[in-house]
C-alpha cells in the first residue's frame, strides 16, 4: 500500500465509527502493511489526528495478523516525568528510566490510546498499575 493511501486511511480512522475502523484494520491486514509503513504514514498526519490515533492498537493489529514480523523501530512518546518535571521521550510500551533524572517513568499517556483491556488509572506507589504492576516483594 502506498504511503499516501495509508496516511489517508489513518486520517479517516481518527474520524470514523467502529464499523469503519474495523474495515480499515481489515484493509491493513489484507494489504500486509508492515509496522514500519504504519509508523511512517502516521508521521505524515496533522497534529490533531496524530494525537487521537490509537497507534498502539493498529500496530498490535498488523503484528497479530502477520502484517509485520518484528517492530522495525520503537514507537516513542513524550511523558512528563513525575520526579524531575521534565518532558522526556521514552518508549511507548515499557517502563523506562527518565533520561533526565534516571528514575523510573511509565508511558501513562498510552493508556488512553484504546489499548485492549483499558481500565482507568489505578496506579499506586505500592502496587504499580494495571499495565505495569510493581515487582513482587522479595524479587
Amino acid at each position: 500500500m502506498n504511503k499516501t493511501r495509508l496516511t489517508s486511511l489513518l486520517f479517516l480512522y481518527t474520524h470514523s465509527d467502529e464499523e469503519i475502523k474495523q474495515y480499515i484494520r481489515d484493509q491493513l491486514v489484507q494489504e500486509q502493511v508492515t509496522v514500519r509503513e504504519l509508523l511512517d504514514a502516521s508521521d505524515l498526519l496533522p497534529l490533531p489526528e496524530k494525537m487521537f490515533l490509537p497507534i498502539a492498537d493498529l500496530v498490535d493489529c498488523v503484528k497479530r495478523k502477520g502484517g509485520s514480523r518484528s517492530m522495525e523501530r520503537t514507537f516513542k512518546i513524550y511523558e512528563l516525568c513525575p520526579h524531575c518535571r521534565r518532558e522526556v521521550q521514552i518508549p511507548a510500551d515499557q517502563k523506562s528510566l527518565c533520561p533526565s533524572c534516571g528514575r523510573e517513568i511509565l508511558p501513562c499517556s498510552t493508556c488512553y490510546d484504546h489499548l485492549p483491556g483499558f481500565r482507568d488509572c489505578n496506579w499506586s506507589e505500592e502496587n504499580g498499575c494495571w499495565r505495569f504492576p510493581a515487582a513482587e516483594k522479595g524479587d
